[in-house]
């Protein structure tokens, strides 16, 4: 009796649907080792950053659900060499037809993290929907405190630029596991917290497992309790122009969509980047807190109860 080949085709097409994996996938597992390698390899090319950035944001019903695209946003990043891990100047803006809607950021040099949104109408409303936050980066850990509705050093680490930190004497930081069905190698990203009775989840990535090189696909990151704060999507990895033989360049993700879920002021962003490159140089005074003069609601973040919240540079 002869077989028929497409019955046959159908049957290994069906294991390998059900394997979770397509059968190019390496038989040898990457080790977490050379996954984190890899990454920091390709972060470690980038020393500081310029893109436009086209961002989508999308707020909350709290904030009036509204959806605004602001094409002439701009993204910079400029890296410390003597702290690799941070904290790094960032800046992220949305802007679009000579408004800006928002600012996100960090100073690293003034030790501080800021961001501001302006989503009025303007009118005799000017000050609806607008507000200003801020606090110290040596507070920003600390348990108790305030939080910003978007955490500027987990946006960071979405972009793929800083090294993820490794530390072989403390393995357990980093916890591996190769996946099938979605095909991932999955890394959760473990930390202590001044003041926390023990270890919590900072981070968890997949990263595809077909043929190198491995690339995040998906990134959650969790606040200093552990708890689940946001979640990105990366795609369209494309290169960053450095000015060196082109084959050597690093890659980043152009096209990201970030959600957070329990977030009462946005519901999601999306980053479509383009023209990044690291060959124009950015001032240090583009990454310093400057806060509209007509944002009323402008404060220092404190403790969560209240006490320690200043209201800094009063009512404008």
């Amino acid at each position: 009796m002869r077989t028929d080949k497409r019955f046959v085709s159908i049957l290994l097409l069906s294991a390998a649907a059900i394997a979770g994996c397509q059968p190019k996938v390496p038989a040898e597992l990457c080790t977490r080792e050379q996954l984190i390698d890899q990454y920091n390899t390709n972060a470690d090319k980038v020393p500081e950053l310029w893109a436009v950035a086209d961002v989508e944001i999308c707020l909350t019903t709290e904030m009036g659900g509204k959806k605004y695209r602001l094409p002439d946003g701009r993204l910079l990043v400029k890296k410390h060499p003597d702290r690799p891990f941070g904290p790094h100047d960032f800046m992220l803006r949305g802007k679009a037809v000579g408004r800006e809607f928002f600012r996100l950021g960090i100073d690293a040099r003034a030790g501080e993290y800021y961001f501001w949104l302006d989503a009025s109408d303007g009118g005799d409303n000017e000050n609806e929907n607008a507000f200003a936050r801020w606090g110290r980066i040596d507070e920003l850990n600390r348990m108790g405190y305030e939080t910003l509705p978007i955490d500027p050093t987990q946006l960071l680490n979405v972009l793929g630029i800083v090294p993820w930190p490794w530390d072989a004497n403390r393995p357990w930081q980093v916890v591996y596991t190769p996946i099938l069905q979605p095909c991932v190698y999955d890394l959760l990203f473990a930390d202590v917290a001044a003041g926390a009775d023990g270890p919590f989840a900072r981070s968890r990535v997949w990263l595809d497992r077909y043929e190198g090189p491995h690339r995040p696909l998906r990134m959650w990151l969790y606040d200093r309790q552990g708890r689940y704060a946001m979640e990105a999507e990366l795609r369209q990895f494309r290169t960053i122009e450095t000015g060196d033989d082109k084959a050597s360049w690093p890659v980043m993700p152009t096209d990201i969509l970030i959600r957070w879920p329990f977030s009462d002021t946005i519901g999601s962003i999306r980053l479509r980047i383009s023209g990044q490159t690291v060959t124009k140089s950015t001032a240090e005074a583009a990454f310093r807190k400057e806060i509209p003069p007509h944002i009323r609601d402008a404060r220092q973040l404190g403790p969560a109860s209240g006490g320690g919240a200043d209201q800094m540079e009063g009512e404008r």
